[in-house]
Parts: structure tokens; sequence; C-alpha cells
């Protein structure tokens, strides 16, 4: 493999890598601003219920690039009607043994924008009332009518549960998600130098592959003798500060120029 050859690979290898740095760059500061936060629009919560249940809070980021439980994400709940709303997280086993016997709604699918799909646990009894329970990880819960803010712990594997404050069949909500990245904004803007400075390099790097051709082209054509001509139709070679009718090898004498005319002498 030629030094150019080595050159121009490694360009492209630059290139590439340095068009893929500005994409993601670009998109993570789209998505997130300099705030580094992502919000889902409202997405509707109705259940026959006594709460509505999620298995698994965790945020999908994959279209920014980001892997799974990476974040902060924070739950904005607000009631449906005139209704007091308790939100929280628990670990799974806590929440079956809290719902025993309880009908609930088990959520699975939460599209953004729309209204989630959700399953019925059937039932006849209400759980105890939510706010004196012990084992909730997160809780919030507000007045009648008012929203509740949650931080919710992404990749924890705890179950979210929403209810009313004061148990009853019927829960009527709806949920908005936010994603905060603290440093997605200095991230995007190192990622967007970084790929601007590899397209750079690439460029430096084709114009020295193309200086390497040059040079060697030229070589090539250094070995071609100054000077020389090409073969005549006679055969010969003539040199360059030979007179073109004097040839190499010829034994004829020049043409007399003697001008004498006298008659022979007697």
């Amino acid at each position: 493999m030629t030094r150019r050859t080595i050159y121009v690979v490694v360009a492209v290898v630059l290139a590439v890598g340095g068009i893929a740095a500005i994409g993601v760059g670009w998109l993570t500061a789209a998505s997130f601003g300099r705030a580094g936060k992502i919000q889902s629009q409202p997405t509707r919560l109705i259940g026959t219920g006594a709460a509505i249940v999620g298995d698994g809070i965790q945020a999908d980021a994959s279209d920014v690039g980001l892997p799974s439980g990476m974040g902060t994400l924070t739950l904005d709940v607000t009631p449906i009607g005139g209704g007091a709303i308790f939100v929280g997280t628990a670990k799974p086993a806590d929440v079956d043994n809290y719902l025993t016997g309880v009908a609930y709604n088990v959520v699975t699918t939460l599209a953004a924008g729309g209204t989630a799909t959700t399953r019925l646990v059937p039932g006849q009894a209400l759980p105890q009332n939510p706010q004196g329970q012990t084992f909730w990880v997160a809780s919030s819960s507000g007045k009648p009518g008012q929203a509740v803010r949650l931080n919710a712990d992404l990749g924890s594997g705890n179950t979210l549960v929403v209810t009313n404050v004061n148990p009853a069949r019927g829960v009527n909500a709806q949920i908005a998600v936010t994603l905060t990245v603290p440093w997605a904004w200095p991230a995007a803007m190192v990622l967007l130098a970084a790929g601007v400075l590899l397209l750079i390099l690439a460029i430096l790097l084709v114009w020295r592959a193309r200086a390497v051709g040059n040079r060697t082209s030229k070589g090539r054509n250094s070995h071609r003798l100054p000077g020389a001509v090409a073969m005549p139709a006679s055969g010969t070679t003539v040199l360059p500060g030979v007179p073109a009718h004097t040839s190499v090898g010829s034994s004829s004498p020049p043409p007399s120029n003697s001008s004498d005319n006298s008659p022979p002498s007697a």
C-alpha cells in the first residue's frame, strides 16, 4: 500500500467520523436545548380501577442517541376533575401487596400525546390510604385539582402508582414526562467541534495525498534525457548543437565554396 493510498484511507475514516459526530451533536443540541431537557406531550391516564400502575419506569431517549436509564425523569401528573391525586414509586413486591384484592389498571402502552392503553386486574376491595404507607421510595400528592410533580428513579425497576388520595374506583388524569440531562448541551458542543476538526484533518490529508501523487508523477518524468529528440526518418540521431546537415558517421567532405573559374593552364 502506497503512502498516498494510506492518506486517502485515513482521510475517509476521519470524514465519516466527523460527519457522524456533527450529526449526533446537532441532534442532541436540537432535542435538549441549552436547558438540557426533553418534555413529552401529556398522555391521558384513564382507569376504571382504584389505581393505575406502570411497571419499570424508563425513558426512551434512543432517538437522540442516549442510552436507556440516563438522566433524571420528572413526572407531572394532573388530575382531570376535582379530586386529589397521589403519585408514588415503590418496589414491585410492595405494590403487589398493597393492591392485593384491589381492582387496578396496568399500563401496557404509554404514547406521548395520546391515551395510555391499560388492562384491568379484577378485584373488589379498595386500597388503604396511600399517604399512610411507608414503603414508597418516592411519593407526592396535591390538593384537589392540583398537579403533582415527582422525580422518578430511572433504571431502578420501581413501579409507578397513580391513585386517588381518597381511595375510590376510577382514576382520571394526564401525565407529562420530562427527561433532564444537564450535560447534554456541553456534550453536543464538544461533538460538533470534534466533528468539524475531523473534517478539517480529512481535507488536509486529501491535500497531502494529492501533493504526494504530484511529486511521484514528476519523479517518473525526470528519467527522460534532457534535449533528446525523436528518431528522424533516416535512422540517424541528431544531437543538439550539431547542424542538421551534418550527421554522425558521415565521411563526405563538406562542399567547396571556391569560385575559381579560370581556364586550365596550357
